[in-house]
């Protein structure tokens, strides 16, 4: 999907995951659906914001990243995340990849520790401004000889003025997922669904300068199940050349009860540059 605070016509570039620990490399039999998951997210699938939207052009984008964080129980890891993503009129798509690296010894590593795609429709073309609809797709490792993989959809309403314009912007999600849990030596795999929750608020400075809160129960860059919670505080800068994105994120566990709790924390940060811009 199409972030309100990137580039000009900028798809939003799903994370990773910040893994807990163990020691593992993922499963060979895996990369087949890894491959599966680049192709479909490079394909165009939907533009979500009208200052995005070109006419036909063509947009491509890649995105590098990197991350830490840490979790109960685990000391912390580095993840390193690119992402490719590709908008042309009213769709719009995105395929990441991520590779985790423990920062004390003996703590979770893996080649790949999560791939992922997203495809949206952007629904301002039937009349529906600001809305639109996200398809995801995501297989992460978990810790050693456990993954999982999610698919499910989002509708997503945007409000606010467009890039590059003084104002407050915004967006809800609203969505569920299936996730499928395999551990070795478990004689069956884990079924659950989860319910996708996402409220974001923010403010565009008239230097091309934006920051916003996010509230969310669910996020590309961390396995998180319902009812985690998340606070998402991000600023953006777009440049001539390229886009700079960081986060500072908090994750409590059972927020709303007497006995929630910090359950982790991430800093991230993520710089864009356009491939592409063609008819």
């Amino acid at each position: 999907m199409i972030e309100p605070n990137g580039l000009e016509g900028e798809p939003a570039s799903p994370g990773s995951t910040f893994p807990r620990c163990g020691r593992s490399k993922a499963p060979l039999h895996v990369l087949p659906l890894v491959c599966l998951v680049a192709a479909l997210g490079i394909s165009p699938a939907a533009s979500q914001e009208a200052d995005g939207r070109e006419g036909s052009r063509l947009l491509i984008f890649f995105t590098e990243g990197l991350g830490y964080a840490a979790e109960t129980g685990a000391p912390g890891a580095i993840v390193v995340r690119e992402s490719l993503s590709a908008a042309k009129g009213w769709l719009s798509g995105s395929a990441d990849f991520s590779s985790a690296k423990g920062v004390v010894s003996g703590n979770y590593s893996a080649l790949v520790d999560s791939a992922g795609s997203h495809c949206a429709y952007d629904l301002t073309s039937l009349g529906l401004d600001g809305i639109s609809l996200d398809a995801h797709l995501r297989y992460r490792v978990l810790f050693e000889d456990a993954w999982e993989l999610r698919y499910g959809g989002t509708v997503v309403g945007r409000w606010g003025p467009g890039k590059g314009t003084k104002g407050f912007f915004g967006d809800m999600t609203l969505g569920f997922e299936e996730i499928r849990t395999a551990i070795k030596n478990l004689p069956i795999v884990l079924l659950e669904g989860n319910p996708l929750i996402r409220f974001d608020a923010g403010w565009r400075f008239p230097t091309r300068f934006a920051a916003d809160l996010a509230i969310e129960s669910f996020s590309d860059e961390d396995a998180t199940y319902f009812p985690k919670t998340m606070f998402d505080f991000g600023s953006s800068l777009e440049l001539a050349a390229f886009s700079l994105r960081c986060d500072c994120v908090a994750k409590y566990t059972d927020f709303m009860t007497p006995t929630g709790y910090l359950d982790g924390i991430a800093l991230r940060a993520a710089a864009t540059i356009p491939l592409l811009s063609r008819e």
